[in-house]
């Protein structure tokens, strides 16, 4: 799963230098795993998982901010992680 994020990540970093001149701004959304039936063979109590409201309020976030400014990545981990998205007790 790291590979996969890191591949977002330097896709949102050519976007954003590709399309700057045009106003786009790309975000990489990065969290752990999150309440969601893709998530359900985790093996992680759903009520321990980053919850999809967390997700929205990090997009929210991002929309509302002046056009001259830009987050090229987010990483959100769930607390009582190694890594932001490996229990602590091992999967």
């Amino acid at each position: 799963m790291r590979s996969t994020k890191a591949a977002v990540i330097s896709l949102t970093r050519s976007l954003n230098e590709e399309l700057d001149a045009d106003g786009v701004r790309a975000v990489a959304l990065c969290p752990g795993f999150v309440d969601t039936p893709m998530a359900e063979w985790s093996g992680i109590d759903p009520a321990e998982m980053i919850r999809p409201e967390d997700c929205a309020e990090v997009v929210r976030m991002c929309r509302r901010l002046s056009p001259r400014a830009r987050i090229p990545q987010v990483v959100i981990e769930r607390v009582g992680s190694v890594g932001g998205d490996v229990p602590l007790g091992g999967a």
